[in-house]
């Protein structure tokens, strides 16, 4: 057999093989940069809504708050939304705030995408939109397309736990007792 008929599938499968492995390291890293937030304190920030009202960190002292960061063209965010519409129907507004904050203009989205994005969540609770200063303050700007994050914060403002990917509503209340449990 030639060289060239045997290198060929070599170069396939060594090219196969290192998609996957480059994609675990990448995800492991910022994973590691999400997950460094905790302890630490809530970012001083506001935010405008998709119905034009402000949100500003200070409005979130002395609740537990869950910040759940979202995209267009992001199939886990659609995947979990029913547990966003879950969570959101079960908590005292008065206790824990739930905020969706939108990565979309950060990616370069159109406000049609975004709008169409909304119009299938169904979401009652205020979504905001992030810029570039409020995402670098959690894991950076350049990594708002990874998508869906959850931040959990204790009613003191600090970070008491972040998740990553799709989550079931038991994860997203279990981090939500924790942060209860700080107090």
């Amino acid at each position: 057999m030639s060289r060239r008929v045997w290198i060929w599938p070599v170069v396939i499968l060594a090219v196969a093989a290192a998609f996957p492995v480059s994609k675990w390291v990448v995800r492991a890293w910022v994973d590691r940069k999400i997950e460094r937030n905790v302890g630490h304190a809530l970012p001083d920030f506001t935010l405008t809504a998709t119905d034009g009202r402000s949100f500003a960190s200070v409005d979130l002292r002395g609740k537990v708050a869950v910040l759940h960061f979202l995209r267009s063209f992001c199939g886990s965010c659609e995947r979990e939304k029913p547990t966003v519409r879950a969570l959101a129907s079960k908590l005292d507004p008065n206790d824990v705030v739930l905020w969706s904050i939108m990565t979309d203009r950060l990616q370069g989205y159109a406000e049609a995408d975004t709008q169409a994005t909304l119009a299938r969540s169904k979401f009652e609770h205020p979504v905001l939109m992030a810029d570039k200063a409020f995402a670098d303050a959690f894991h950076g700007a350049e990594w708002s397309h990874v998508t869906p994050i959850w931040y959990v914060v204790s009613r003191d403002g600090h970070i008491v736990a972040t998740l990553r990917g799709t989550q079931e509503l038991e994860a997203v209340e279990a981090a939500i007792a924790e942060a209860n449990a700080r107090g």
